[in-house]
């Protein structure tokens, strides 16, 4: 309920902010949006444009817009627990990016084949869950933020997607 009051407060502030930023008609799905509380940061996707990120003050106004220099693809933005670093899925493979956009994009998964989609942060900002299709249907795999420890969890025939980790980290759903 409180990211789904995010999605609507985001929604209406960068409505207000302006035509540059026509957040409401460019959203593919509520995962291409993700926010920070309470510093008033959003990342999301921009149709055609790519993965930006945008500060808002309390009354709605746009104050400052990053492009990230994600390819126009990225999707399905995670803030890290920290507000330092923002996970994505692009090109069937989830990177990482400063979110002041220094230092470039790190390509953590790497994948040859497959598509891997929904990064979720854990909530120590450790390890970063997410879903893969690359056994031919879509599991959950977590690793280490660095990409490093790639492990898959789930072992079935139905798509698993879109994982988020319990309060304490010690689970996943």
């Amino acid at each position: 309920h409180v990211k789904l009051l995010c999605l609507v407060i985001a929604a209406f502030a960068l409505g207000v902010a302006g035509a540059n930023h026509a957040f409401v008609y460019n959203v593919i799905s509520p995962g291409d949006f993700s926010y920070l509380v309470p510093v008033f940061a959003l990342a999301y996707v921009k149709i055609g444009v790519g993965l930006l990120v945008s500060t808002v003050d309390a009354a709605g106004t746009i104050t400052g817009t990053i492009t990230t220099g994600a390819a126009a693809t990225a999707r399905r933005p995670a803030w890290s627990p920290s507000g330092l670093k923002i996970a994505y899925a692009n090109g069937g493979d989830i990177w990482t990016i400063n979110a002041d956009t220094t230092g470039g994009a790190t390509n953590l998964t790497q994948s040859v084949v497959g598509n891997d989609t929904d990064p979720a942060w854990s909530p120590s900002g450790t390890k970063i869950a997410y879903a893969s299709d690359e056994t031919g249907s879509s599991e959950i795999y977590t690793m280490s933020a660095d990409g490093s420890g790639q492990t898959r969890l789930t072992v079935n025939g139905v798509p698993d997607l879109q994982p988020n980790w319990s309060p304490d980290g010690a689970k996943l759903v």
